[in-house]
């Protein structure tokens, strides 16, 4: 769904800008579609969570 990957890829967006765009070993991060295919899933299902949870503006989504 492109609406859930362009929330995921957001979200990995603001990750990096909180992070210096470094991971977790201080590397820096790849950008979103070079991640493995694993770690693109569990953002998009992080997304899916707070989407359907509620914590997502859903009057902002037409933005994302």
């Amino acid at each position: 769904d492109e609406k859930l990957n362009k929330l995921a890829k957001f979200a990995y967006q603001v990750y990096g800008e909180t992070t210096d765009f470094k991971n977790f070993l201080g590397n820096q991060m790849p950008d979103f579609d070079e991640l493995p295919e694993l770690t693109r899933t569990a953002w998009r299902n992080t997304a899916m969570a707070l989407y359907t949870k509620g914590h997502v503006d859903k009057s902002a989504e037409a933005g994302i």
